[in-house]
C-alpha cells in the first residue's frame, strides 16, 4: 500500500500544479475536470492538502456559472480544514481565490475580508507569489464597493427630488386663479365674471325716464 501511496504522490503532486497553471489562464472547464480526478484520487491515497487544493479550484471554477452563496460553502470548508492541518503554504492562494468567487457574486465585504487575511498570512510567511493578484482584487473590490455607494446617492437624490417637486409651492393652486373660479349661489346657479362695466346709478334713471317719452 504504502509502494502504491508513494507512486501516487507524483500523480497528484502533477494534476495539482497543472490545476494552479489552468486557474492562471482562466480555463475553468479544464480546473473543473482535473479537479475530480485529484480530490478522488487524493481521498483514496490519504492527500488531504491535495483534497483541499482540488476543493478550493473546483469551487473557483463553478462560481463562473453559479452565483449563489453556497458556491462558497466547498471552499470555506476546505481552507478551514487546510489551516487546521496547520498548513501555511499556498494559503494567501487560496484566500485569493476565495475572494476573486466574493467578487463575482458581489460580495464585496466579504470579498475584502479574505484579501486581508491573506495579506496577513503573506507578512506572517512571506509568500508573496501572489501579492501582486490580491492587489488587484482589492482594486476591484474597492471600486465595485465605490460605485455601489455612488448608484444608492443617485437613487436618493432622484427620490428627493421628486419629494421636493410635489411639495414645492408652484405645484399648488394660487389665490388669484382661486378667486376668479365661477361660485354658485344658494340657487345652485354659476355665476360668472363678467368684465362689462355695471351701469351708474344717472344712466339707469336716464334709461327710465327716456321710456316714458
Amino acid at each position: 500500500m504504502a509502494h502504491a501511496s508513494g507512486r501516487s504522490y507524483p500523480i497528484a503532486a502533477t494534476l495539482g500544479w497543472s490545476m494552479i497553471l489552468q486557474q492562471f489562464l482562466h480555463e475553468q472547464q479544464t480546473v473543473h475536470e482535473q479537479s475530480e480526478q485529484l480530490m478522488q484520487l487524493s481521498a483514496t491515497q490519504g492527500f488531504p492538502q491535495w483534497v483541499a487544493l482540488g476543493q478550493v479550484l473546483q469551487g473557483w471554477a463553478r462560481s463562473a456559472h453559479e452565483h449563489s452563496a453556497e458556491a462558497t460553502v466547498p471552499m470555506r470548508q476546505a481552507l478551514a480544514a487546510f489551516q487546521a492541518s496547520g498548513t501555511r503554504l499556498a494559503l494567501p492562494y487560496f484566500l485569493g481565490l476565495l475572494a476573486d468567487v466574493y467578487r463575482r457574486q458581489g460580495d464585496r465585504k466579504d470579498g475584502l475580508a479574505a484579501v486581508a487575511d491573506a495579506f496577513a498570512v503573506i507578512e506572517e510567511t512571506g509568500e508573496r507569489f501572489y501579492e501582486a493578484e490580491l492587489y488587484r482584487l482589492k482594486g476591484e473590490l474597492t471600486l465595485q464597493e465605490a460605485n455601489q455607494k455612488s448608484k444608492v446617492k443617485v437613487q436618493n437624490a432622484k427620490v428627493s427630488d421628486t419629494q421636493s417637486s410635489v411639495l414645492s409651492p408652484q405645484s399648488l393652486p394660487s389665490p388669484q386663479a382661486s378667486s376668479l373660479k365661477p361660485q354658485v349661489g344658494w340657487s345652485g346657479r354659476r355665476r360668472s365674471v363678467s368684465s362689462k362695466p355695471s351701469p351708474s346709478p344717472a344712466n339707469r334713471k336716464q334709461s327710465r325716464w327716456s321710456c316714458g317719452r
